[in-house]
């Protein structure tokens, strides 16, 4: 008796020693993202300003997203998810695409408030409600090229 109990633990170590132990990777195990937040820019008088959204040279206030692939792998459709929860509105999430990211390769993603609004679908969103900070990315969707 104690010879079959002895052999049915021994069995049973076993079995789950075969078990598929290995934790499921994330996003956060992929990437590496930074996320930089640039300020408008500032200038001295309206004809300045003008001249800048011209001749292109004008920066918008907006958050820049760099995002790296830290593994072997190529990936392929990646979008980034991204949660908002601006005041008064209802929040929702939106997805950008950005294609397809290279071992070490690195891609940057600026989203300004007109850019986010566009994604949202939405018309407008008071300046007195928007905030960069209530737009942040909750997740990275990506395969792996075979």
């Amino acid at each position: 008796m104690k010879k079959i109990a002895f052999l049915l633990i021994f069995a049973l170590l076993c079995f789950t020693g075969c078990a598929d132990t290995q934790p499921e990777r994330t996003w956060r195990d992929d990437f590496t993202v930074q996320c930089r937040h640039i300020e408008e820019s500032q200038f001295d008088n309206a004809s300045e300003k003008l001249d800048a959204l011209l001749n292109g040279t004008f920066v918008f206030e907006q958050d820049e997203y760099s995002i790296t692939n830290k593994t072997n792998y190529v990936f392929e459709k990646v979008y980034l998810v991204f949660h908002t929860a601006f005041t008064g509105l209802e929040s929702c999430d939106f997805e950008v695409y950005i294609g397809t990211i290279k071992q070490g390769e690195t891609k940057v993603q600026g989203m300004t408030k007109t850019y986010i609004e566009v994604c949202m679908g939405i018309s407008s969103v008071p300046d007195s409600v928007f905030d960069f900070s209530d737009c942040e990315l909750s997740s990275i969707k990506y395969e792996i090229k075979d």
